[in-house]
């Protein structure tokens, strides 16, 4: 089936989708020199950081009067204040995409797990730590609770002072009483599950029995969300490890504008594009760099738990005290292991990796535990064959085991948790998140990589209660987003970004590779030049794009699945909205008025 194409107005031609491809060369950066979120706008959701350039009253009438104002101004006020959250003055997307539920941005055989949807919001948060953390279980809240919320109730263990400024506040109900607790716990180990969500979980309950007694030796916060979309693992992990949102701590995705271009947000395992700091940058100057610092993760994008190591400049970034930290930072311990052994890589001008991680035994063992753990040793897992590719292993029960392993060799090599000085380490298990990418969260590979996840973190704490001594350690435990569920099941329409921008692009009579910088589930990077040159405005292709309907997004070529036939017209976004407008949108929202 070839679907039609809209022209402008309401006539409908058919149009060639071009191949071409779909990230352009630099443009001129969006705003530099963004200010910092102030209260006022925390109050209002961050819109004021993501404001409208010259408007002026005869243009904010003709905009709300807009087919596209109007579909946006529809749209649930959490919602909005949720991609408000996620927004950053000049990093982020030019036009805002917001699917129509269920749908989502990917292909058949593909998901994605971005935006302000419940189902992807919605995260456990857990701490669990005895003489530091109330042994209560589930707690609800009368405010809202984000994963931003973690880093300042850390500060409180830490006796850190906290910038007044920032999203997070600390979950102090969540904490034995100061007086109780007369020292800091030695080691505060923070274990996030990529993609560890509540939709998850709630899908495969009985296969997390030990978190489940975590929660409940411990303080589970109910309700705890995200808090800002997209929902990402830059963006999130920067919220936990800042205690504040991508409105403030501007990592907006996983691309983002920069110095006059579109560039990744951890670039050269780097976090120089964070625009505050983290707990650990705050801390561990404060106490002269005493303190051991380390992170184990899979992804530069994970970085936003640790920080800037040794590039941490006190008050030389936002939200950042001058008073309390006159150190510089120093190399923490970052440790990216994309596979085993030479796998593992770090950026050593602004952290350090140590050699020995690389020659951690047990990784054999780890593969043939997964290899049998399945019924059968057939050097594959569930049927696939991944388990004698180290760069697949990622897609594998045998990563968590391994990554357990490496974990506490590293808490053994620096006697984290052996002395005085309270020591912090930060690690993401990515399993979850690449068996939810590569098989889908509904499907027995997931139940099995949370099941494996599970022992893990048993096995993990189990060894730190021996040791470094139960009752010197806390846990703090949340993951970064949920997923989504395989388009059929839920009767989602994947969005086809290529075929989108295609049609857009044609739709203006611009070469889709000269006119879209970069493109993600919640949002085009658009290159500001070609549409002054072509004279193409946001406005425009956001009207265009709120009426797009299915069947104009059905790839060329192929044939959707039955189920769609009868949905063809059916209009597949909620909306889609120049950023800039997102103010004027939320007090549309609010009661302002259309």
């Amino acid at each position: 089936m070839v679907p039609l194409r809209r022209a402008a107005g309401t006539a409908l031609v058919v149009l060639a989708i071009a191949g071409a491809g779909c990230t352009g060369s630099g443009a001129p950066d969006q705003g530099a020199g963004a200010q910092t979120q102030s209260a006022s706008s925390q109050a209002n959701g961050g819109a004021s950081l993501t404001t409208r350039e010259g408007g002026t009253e005869q243009l904010t009438r003709r905009a709300r009067g807009s087919a596209w104002f109007k579909a946006a101004c529809s749209l649930p006020e959490a919602r909005l204040r949720r991609i408000a959250r996620g927004l950053f003055p000049g990093r982020g997307p030019d036009l805002v995409l917001a699917p129509r539920a269920p749908n989502y941005v990917a292909t058949f055989g593909t998901t994605s797990h971005s935006g302000p949807w419940n189902y992807l919001q919605k995260v456990p948060l857990v701490l669990y730590g005895p003489g530091y953390i109330k042994a209560q279980g589930g707690l609800r809240l009368e405010r809202e609770v984000t994963v931003a919320d973690l880093a300042p109730t850390l500060a409180e263990l830490l006796d850190v002072p906290w910038p007044d400024d920032r999203w997070g506040k600390p979950i102090s109900e969540a904490l034995v009483p100061a007086a109780q607790r007369p020292v800091p716990p030695r080691l505060i180990v923070t274990v996030v599950w990529d993609g560890g969500g509540w939709n998850v979980l709630e899908r495969w309950p009985d296969s997390w029995p030990f978190l489940r007694q975590v929660m409940d030796r411990g303080t589970s916060v109910e309700g705890a969300i995200v808090g800002s979309s997209p929902s990402v693992t830059p963006a999130i992990h920067t919220s936990i490890g800042t205690g504040t949102l991508p409105s403030q701590h501007g990592i907006a995705d996983i691309p983002i504008r920069a110095e006059g271009t579109v560039a990744d947000s951890f670039r050269d395992t780097s976090g120089e594009l964070m625009k505050v700091p983290t707990l650990a940058d705050l801390y561990d100057p404060m106490i002269a760099n005493k303190a051991k610092v380390a992170l184990l993760a899979t992804k530069s994008w994970h970085l936003g738990l640790l920080g800037r190591g040794s590039a941490f400049r006190p008050g030389e970034l936002a939200s950042s005290p001058t008073e309390g930290s006159p150190r510089p930072g120093d190399k923490d311990i970052a440790v990216i292991a994309e596979g085993p052994g030479e796998g593992m890589f770090t950026n050593p001008d602004l952290y350090r990796m140590p050699e020995y991680l690389r020659r951690v035994p047990g990784l054999s063992e780890d593969v043939h535990t997964t290899d049998i753990g399945d019924g059968l040793l057939d050097s594959a897992w569930m049927g696939h064959e991944v388990l004698q590719d180290p760069s697949l292993l990622h897609f594998t029960p045998a990563w968590v085991l391994y990554q357990t392993r490496l974990l506490e060799s590293l808490v053994d090599h620096e006697d984290m948790g052996g002395d005085d000085v309270s020591d912090l380490l930060f690690t993401n298990y990515k399993s979850i998140d690449e068996v939810g990418h590569r098989y889908n969260m509904v499907n027995p590979e997931m139940e099995a990589i949370v099941g494996y996840s599970d022992q893990g973190l048993e096995e993990l704490t189990g060894w730190l209660d021996d040791e470094v001594g139960r009752g010197r350690w806390v846990l703090a435990f949340t993951a970064d987003h949920g997923q989504a569920p395989a388009a059929e099941v839920v009767g989602a329409w994947p969005i086809h970004i290529v075929t989108l921008v295609d049609g857009l692009a044609e739709r203006f009579g611009v070469d889709p590779g000269d006119l879209i910088k970069a493109q993600r589930p919640t949002g085009l990077w658009l290159n500001r030049s070609v549409m002054g040159a072509s004279g193409i405005t946001l406005e425009a292709m956001a009207d265009w794009l709120t009426s797009y309907t299915l069947e104009e997004n059905i790839p060329e070529g192929t044939t959707p699945p039955e189920q769609y036939g009868s949905r063809l017209g059916e209009e597949i976004f909620e909306a889609v909205f120049p950023a800039r407008w997102l103010p004027d949108i939320l007090e549309c929202a609010t009661g302002g008025g259309a």
